[in-house]
């Protein structure tokens, strides 16, 4: 992964930890419901290096994902 590509998944992970000030808690299906494929793909992605550093929670409910903000 280049720098370019870092950049551009902090500016997704931003997007997610947005969305999730406000409950806490979010679907997948809910921060990629307006977006076209290819920023929908980033959004996942952005969200597996956010759990990968335990910023959130994942958790798999039928075919959506719950992302839960983890509280430091």
């Amino acid at each position: 992964m280049c720098i370019r590509d870092r950049n551009i998944i902090g500016q997704y992970q931003d997007l997610i930890l947005k969305k999730l000030e406000s409950n806490g808690t979010t679907l997948l299906a809910t921060v990629t419901k307006d977006l076209d494929v290819r920023d929908s793909i980033r959004c996942f992605f952005a969200i597996l290096f956010l759990a990968r550093d335990e910023k959130v929670d994942l958790l798999q409910v039928d075919d959506d994902i719950t992302i839960t903000l983890i509280k430091e």
